[in-house]
């Protein structure tokens, strides 16, 4: 092999690797599969399935590189979106990430508790304190507290339900000292 072929070689493998792998700005959604929930949810002396189906689709969201933003572009069923519209300007993506989890878990318990109520069977709710989902830049919390903390007390006083939180704040001035207790990465 003579230099100017290895060099073109190695020249193509670096825009390559380059457009699969530099992360851009912008993020490319698209959808991901649908998956039969008859597969994944049994309801115990339930009625008898219908004719119709009920499935669950997924939506894929990543950071995009040259390759998957020109991609993106060029096909039907896929979304370029800016970082300030996915992150909103003072997430990163490990906060959004964070963020999307808890979201996912209030969604399966929002199902829970809709099917236990509507089931008229009793259930019982254990709340354990108030979940961070941001936390603003240059704000008083910010450095102290992260998303994904969970906020247990405030003055030593528990703290379950947001509405505490907010009722405890509420006649809080600037400057105000507040001894917050949190559990981060189930840790106090």
């Amino acid at each position: 092999m003579n230099k100017k072929v290895f060099w073109s070689f190695v020249l193509v493998l670096i825009v390559m690797a380059a457009g699969m792998l530099y992360p851009l700005n912008y993020y490319v959604m698209k959808p991901g599969s649908a998956y039969d929930l008859t597969k994944y949810v049994e309801v115990k002396d339930g009625d008898a399935p219908g004719d119709g189906k009920l499935s669950m689709m997924t939506v894929s969201m990543g950071i995009a590189t040259p390759f998957t933003y020109v991609w993106a572009k060029l096909g039907k069923n896929m979304d370029v979106l800016t970082k300030e519209e996915v992150l909103g300007g003072q997430e990163t993506n490990e906060q959004y990430n964070e963020r999307q989890l808890h979201l996912m878990t209030d969604s399966q318990f929002n199902a829970k508790y809709v099917a236990f109520k509507e089931t008229k069977k009793p259930f019982t709710v254990d709340y354990k304190g108030v979940y961070v989902t941001q936390v603003v830049m240059k704000s008083a919390s910010d450095g102290i507290l992260e998303a994904g903390d969970e906020i247990t007390a405030l003055d030593g006083k528990k703290i379950q339900k947001h509405d505490e939180l907010v009722a405890f704040l509420k006649d809080k001035k600037k400057g105000d000292t507040v001894n917050v207790q949190i559990e981060r990465n189930k840790k106090h």
